[in-house]
């Protein structure tokens, strides 16, 4: 991608910011006024994957999901990522990931193990 490309993207990127943002208010007042409907209409459209992990549409699910520092990591991310340059040889690029379990950022990295391959799988296994 060339720097014009990558520097439109990037605005594209900045201008849904606060479209996302002002979205959050009515997402949080429903979650606070109806949680068991909203859990339902979440549950009802999870993929196959998140339901074999067991996650489940609750509270924390919601602060998560319906927080201004997901928004601003996610369009961060994106902006990081859009700007990476991987070049074979080069050492594997570092992203953020949420983990849902510990409620933390952590780094992908953080998983490598010394003499063992970090095997990134996305997609299904059957």
């Amino acid at each position: 991608m060339d720097f014009v490309s990558k520097c439109t993207q990037t605005g594209l990127l900045l201008a849904a910011w606060p479209v996302k943002v002002l979205s959050l208010a009515p997402m949080k007042m429903f979650a606070w006024i109806a949680p068991g409907k909203l859990a339902a209409i979440m549950e009802a459209n999870m993929n196959e994957n998140m339901k074999k992990t067991g996650m489940k549409p609750d509270a924390s699910f919601f602060k998560f999901i319906f927080s201004l520092e997901r928004v601003n990591k996610e369009t961060t991310m994106k902006i990081k990522d859009l700007w990476k340059e991987s070049k074979e040889g080069n050492p594997a690029l570092d992203s953020k990931l949420y983990n849902l379990e510990t409620g933390e950022w952590v780094s992908l990295l953080s998983f490598a193990k010394p003499n063992r391959a970090l095997v990134l799988n996305f997609g299904s296994c059957s």
